[in-house]
């Protein structure tokens, strides 16, 4: 345990949301390759917003220089962009100038904006990323260097961020100003994940040891319970902190997983403890423990090795983090498994007197009452079948998709912050589509600028798309100048190469032409802005162009990247990913209890009891009409041991009063839930009352988690007392 401790002191937490993407995720070396090429994707985006346009609030001008030149102050910065600084091509006196863009329009020594040059605010690659269609919105967009980004870089970005905010509304209160982009909501994921380990998960903690506390009888059991299941957290985050893994969002989950699982496996050894009718003394104790230890140590090691199977099926997921979660988990089971062997039995045996709680007698005596009543009558469960119907049915309407976004409350500032400049200018997310002429300086080619337009122009029509920029809008002013037209097709590629060179010599301090173009000119960047959408509307429109590039015969030359494209398509691969490997691990799980008790139709009945309660989880909560994301692959690593762990004991008790105590089919059944009920049923509504506490969760990803895992293991418990009977006494009569 001391080295345990000392693995979980290194441990680290992380917020970067990249380490979810492993290095062999595709979409993920895409966005590596773009920002290699083209520079950091990663921003900060402010937005200010005035009363009156431009042209009536020339203010306004000196507002865009303030903070497009304090911006670069922050650290990590790496490029600044907005009106103040965009570069912006004219004819002086037969040559080629280059000016920023607000300076051209309304000059710092004036009082007032030209109203001819004011109009080159608002072309279309302009409109909707750097000023609305109004003129009374503009972004200033901070590029930040968070290559290897670290909590404390994260923080110190995001905090410095916030200071400028408050600094700008002091030197210009006139204006409102909204801060968003991917740090913010690095730091947003960051400070809800922070809250919700420092309270609610405490309290779901401190529920769970209530509802310990009430039904084991007493402080003894229930703390004795507690540090079996606090002991095997801290051999899951020592094991972490050896193997050097650090904590995000995905494994800060790993305590809640684990004390739950080791609570519900050790609750039989527990029940099976105080069951017994003497326990007055330190010998009637001893026996009871033996006693216990006897009945209980194959059916608990049996669980904790199917449980560590299905939690290693996380394996199955390419997302590093979910790997570690399902790889931490299973050696936390494991480890409670052992100590609910070893050290519960050397607590008790130190007890001089064990006080059964009145709550768990009563239930004791319902179940009892219970599976007489199954014996006697063998009900159909009808009812039960067909509740279990109508939620696989609801399977069919489950909403895979997130919105991160949405994902915090009404009052966080991150989202209110974001959906102010989602109705403002364009939403929190963009794609990139790179396009590869094939050749050095291939890019100014007749045949890549004809496709690099009906690209723009599809892009351009699409409803998800708010803005578009290539280098086209670039080529084509500088066209202007030089010919007097912006007709490329007129131009020759060694003449657009030699203008765009004088373009890019022309350049002031701070402005580049690497946004669009890398240094061999074969690849080009066509940036797109995203309006209010989805990770599904994201995965839709980087299909639609991915279509069009293979209609176009040139499916190898259009790459679809940008911080948005891994993300949207996290969760669905995960989803899928993880169906697989949890559906084999079941299977797997199946056949080893199959194994153990030599019947195949065992295997088949613990396939199916551990399958249908977590797919009709779900289904009732697609019934619901919610959508579910990254929620799902944790509801799947805390419900499917405890799911397992009930149906294992259940069939184990069953098998043993049919072939060992030689009972009948119902019989047997009854037997079943005389030993084994009380306790599904006593940690059904404990990690029920537990996991229902993150309902109060401004985190919408931990609500979701709360609920489902809810319905999951309340589905289990239905299953268990009424459909398993059913199908138990089939099996015994095949």
């Amino acid at each position: 345990m001391g080295a345990s401790l000392w693995g979980a002191s290194s441990l680290s937490i992380d917020t970067n949301n990249r380490v979810f993407f492993g290095s062999g995720h595709e979409h993920f070396r895409n966005l590596l390759d773009l920002e290699a090429k083209f520079g950091s994707n990663s921003s900060l985006l402010f937005v200010i917003h005035s009363e009156r346009a431009l042209a009536d609030d020339p203010g306004a001008a000196s507002a865009i220089r303030w903070l497009s030149e304090k911006a670069w102050s922050l650290d990590h910065v790496v490029s600044v962009n907005s009106v103040a600084n965009y570069p912006v091509a004219v004819d002086e006196d037969q040559s080629l100038a280059v000016y920023n863009l607000l300076d051209y329009a309304c000059p710092a020594e004036s009082e007032r904006c030209e109203p001819e040059r004011l109009r080159l605010l608002f072309k279309p690659n302009l409109v909707n990323r750097l000023i609305d269609t109004r003129g009374v919105s503009f972004a200033v967009i901070a590029n930040v260097d968070l290559s290897a980004p670290t909590p404390e870089t994260v923080s110190l970005v995001a905090g410095q961020a916030r200071s400028l905010v408050e600094e700008f509304k002091n030197e210009y209160p006139q204006y409102e100003l909204y801060l968003t982009g991917a740090v913010p909501m690095m730091q947003a994921f960051y400070d809800a994940a922070s809250a919700d380990s420092s309270s609610l998960m405490l309290i779901a903690l401190i529920v769970l040891s209530v509802m310990l506390f009430v039904f084991l009888g007493g402080v003894v059991p229930a703390l004795m319970l507690t540090t079996v299941g606090v002991a095997a957290v801290l051999v899951s985050l020592g094991t972490a902190g050896w193997l050097g893994f650090v904590i995000n969002t995905a494994t800060a989950t790993v305590p809640l997983i684990v004390f739950t699982l080791v609570v519900a496996a050790a609750m039989h050894v527990f029940l099976h403890i105080l069951r017994e009718p003497n326990l007055d003394s330190r010998p009637a104790i001893e026996k009871a423990v033996r006693t216990s230890i006897l009945a209980n140590w194959r059916p608990v090691a049996l669980t904790a090795a199917t449980t560590a199977v299905g939690l290693m099926s996380m394996g199955f997921v390419s997302a590093p983090p979910l790997k570690e979660l399902g790889l931490l988990s299973a050696v936390g089971v494991v480890a409670g498994a052992i100590f609910s062997l070893t050290i519960v039995p050397v607590m008790f045996a130190l007890l001089k007197r064990i006080r059964r709680s009145n709550y768990l007698l009563g239930l004791q005596a319902v179940m009892n009452r219970y599976a007489k009543w199954l014996e006697q009558t063998r009900p159909m469960m009808l009812p039960a079948f067909a509740t279990f119907a109508v939620a696989l049915v609801g399977v069919v309407k489950l909403n895979f998709d997130e919105d991160f976004v949405r994902y915090f409350s009404t009052d966080t500032s991150f989202r209110t912050n974001t959906e102010a400049v989602s109705s403002l200018l364009a939403g929190p997310y963009h794609i990139d589509v790179v396009y590869d002429a094939g050749g050095s300086a291939g890019i100014y080619e007749p045949t890549s600028l004809q496709v690099l337009g009906e690209l723009t122009d599809y892009l351009r029509n699409d409803r998800r798309v708010v803005n578009v920029a290539s280098i086209l809008d670039v080529l084509r002013d500088v066209s202007v100048v030089f010919t007097g037209s912006s007709d490329l097709a007129a131009q020759g590629a060694e003449e657009l190469a030699q203008y765009f060179l004088s373009y890019e010599l022309s350049l002031n301090i701070g402005q580049s032409a690497q946004d669009f173009v890398d240094v061999d000119h074969r690849q080009t960047r066509v940036s797109v802005f995203l309006g209010d959408v989805s990770m599904r509307d994201i995965r839709d429109l980087v299909e639609s162009i991915e279509k069009w590039a293979e209609k176009n015969g040139i499916p190898d030359r259009v790459i679809v990247s940008g911080e948005g494209v891994p993300t949207a398509y996290l969760s669905s691969e995960s989803v899928r990913e993880m169906s697989w490997g949890i559906a084999i691990s079941i299977l797997i799980s199946a056949v080893m209890v199959g194994l153990y008790f030599r019947d195949l139709r065992v295997s088949l009945t613990i396939f199916a009891a551990s399958l249908l309660p977590v797919v009709a989880g779900f289904g009732v909560w697609g019934w619901t009409g919610s959508e579910i994301g990254m929620a799902a692959t944790l509801v799947v690593a805390t419900t499917i041991g405890v799911v397992i762990d009930d149906t294992i004991h259940f069939t184990y008790r069953y098998l043993v009063g049919a072939r060992t105590l030689d009972l009948s089919r119902w019989g047997a059944v009854a037997y079943s839930i005389h030993k084994t009920g009380t306790a599904i049923l006593v940690t059904s509504i404990t990690l029920v009352a537990g996991l229902l506490v993150l309902v109060a969760s401004d985190f919408r990803m931990n609500s979701t988690f709360g609920v489902c895992s809810s319905l999951v293991i309340g589905l289990a418990l239905l299953y268990n007392l009424s459909i398993a009977p059913r199908l138990l006494d089939r099996l015994r009569a095949g």
